[in-house]
């Protein structure tokens, strides 16, 4: 394992995490408003939160395509394994008045994954200047799918079966084998997780 630092006073070295940390602290303020919370309310809210961040996918778990749908998370290195939680009710159709005190966390909570998950999977996929080449997406690569409906601590994960070049070469339809089946989608709604 090679250790790199970046210098004293130099965030701008750190990259994707820098940008991690910026696109939270956006959608903690948006979301938290003016609300006056509890310090119970505020720590478990914040909590709550350390565990979506810490869940997100890093990579595929073994280079195997045997393993499915397993990857590497953040919450890896802090407890040895995938940091779990119970889908709870979708509390979004609810007037905010009508929330009880935990309900109201629980909505924060999915507020703030709704929007940190949205601009978190927009600056993973990659945009490369069409002047570059990029590798194409190719048969068994681990995938993040775009989805909006899917509860906090849930990533929708796929394994690539097919994909479908266009006369060009370039891959921009894949088949991608889910949990539920095999669906098609757009290589501009998939996220590649890194390969070994």
């Amino acid at each position: 394992v090679s250790w790199k630092f970046s210098p004293p006073y130099g965030p701008n070295f750190n990259g994707m995490a820098e940008s991690n940390i910026k696109i939270t602290k956006y959608h903690l303020n948006r979301v938290m408003g003016t609300h006056p919370y509890t310090f119970e309310e505020l720590y478990t809210l914040l909590t709550r939160i350390e565990s979506v961040l810490n869940s997100r996918p890093l990579c595929a778990l073994s280079a195997s395509t045997d393993d499915d749908f397993n990857f590497l998370t953040p919450g890896h290195f802090l407890t040895g394994a995938h940091l779990l939680e119970k889908p709870e009710e979708d509390l979004s159709s609810v007037p905010e008045p009508r929330l009880s005190r935990w309900q109201r966390v629980s909505h924060t909570l999915q507020s703030f994954w709704r929007q940190w998950k949205k601009q978190f999977i927009h600056s993973m996929i990659q945009r490369n200047k069409w002047t570059s080449a990029t590798s194409n997406l190719e048969e068994g690569d681990l995938v993040l799918l775009y989805d909006t409906k899917c509860s906090p601590l849930s990533w929708p994960l796929g394994r690539v079966v097919d994909v479908c070049p266009g006369g060009d070469g370039i891959v921009r339809v894949a088949k991608i084998r889910t949990t539920s089946g095999v669906l098609t989608r757009p290589v501009s709604k998939l996220v590649v997780l890194p390969r070994y």
